[in-house]
């Protein structure tokens, strides 16, 4: 906006219209996937029997659907010998988190502890290493337990990589991620 005043003396002010942002945050859960985009996680591999969820009728853990974000979960029991496991989240925005499901004691012989790589964006990697040691003095599961957070992101696209590792078997439970985006600016007029 231009303003100029008086007559002889002339001011002209040039006034920058304020820009306006709105920050976010949104959920990408385990199954139905990113609430705003649709986009859900990415399983591999996708044989059966890989990847277990709700519907699982022989799991040895099988967290309370009633305490689980919209009541759903993906797990895995990795073991050292199996294929690279990955789960993969893409979104746009500032800032992750990422929510596990964790287990303690769910009998003998049972995996419960969890060891895992998380990895945002590839080319330009960030990486940090994630380890749950199961307490049998405490509850048998754990809910909403921060596993990953990155916060200072570029406000673009960014593609997460969960990958279990270790020399025992891990047992890797995601439950959901909250990601934080900023919309695009919004031109305000005074």
């Amino acid at each position: 906006m231009l303003l100029c005043f008086g007559k002889v003396w002339t001011l002209c002010v040039l006034l920058a219209a304020p820009s306006l942002a709105t920050i976010v945050n949104r959920t990408i859960d385990d199954t139905y996937g990113d609430e705003v985009t649709g986009q859900k996680p990415l399983y591999l591999p996708s044989r059966a029997g890989v990847w277990q969820n709700r519907t699982c009728t022989v799991c040895d853990i099988k967290p309370d659907e009633s305490l689980a974000h919209n009541g759903t979960w993906t797990a895995v029991v990795y073991h050292p010998n199996m294929d690279e496991v990955i789960i993969t989240l893409r979104f746009t925005g500032v800032a992750i988190y990422v929510f596990f499901i964790t287990a303690n004691n769910a009998g003998p012989g049972v995996s419960t502890n969890t060891s895992c790589i998380f990895t945002l964006d590839g080319d330009n990697p960030y990486s940090a290493y994630y380890s749950h040691i199961a307490d049998e003095s405490t509850q048998p599961l754990e809910y909403d337990v921060l596993a990953f957070s990155k916060a200072g992101l570029e406000n673009g696209n960014h593609t997460l990589t969960i990958v279990p590792t270790g020399p025992l078997d891990s047992y890797v439970n995601v439950d959901y991620a909250l990601y934080t985006s900023v919309l695009q600016n919004i031109q305000s007029s005074h």
